[in-house]
């Protein structure tokens, strides 16, 4: 199972937690999670390990909740594009 900082983001998202909320799941610092997101520092082992437990993961459900966090960015850009439409009166 891959879990890399983009999971890891992604992950957080769909489970609506603040950087502090998934910090404390995954055992580090809302700054050592922050770097994470970004790419900036890589995930550990241990991290992955806790985010595994933490949700109760596996290949499957991984899949899944990707493809939800996939749908609900499809949206969100489908709702930006139909605000910004403009109509004119003629």
């Amino acid at each position: 199972m891959n879990i890399d900082h983009t999971t890891v983001r992604r992950l957080r998202a769909v489970y609506r937690l603040s950087l502090a909320e998934m910090a404390v799941l995954l055992g580090v610092s809302e700054s050592h999670l922050w770097r994470v997101e970004k790419g900036e520092r890589a995930i550990n082992d241990t991290m992955r390990r806790n985010c595994i437990e933490e949700f109760e993961l596996s290949a499957g459900k991984l899949e899944r909740l990707l493809a939800i966090y996939d749908e609900t960015q499809l949206a969100l850009t489908a709702t930006r594009h139909v605000g910004n439409r403009h109509t004119s009166c003629g």
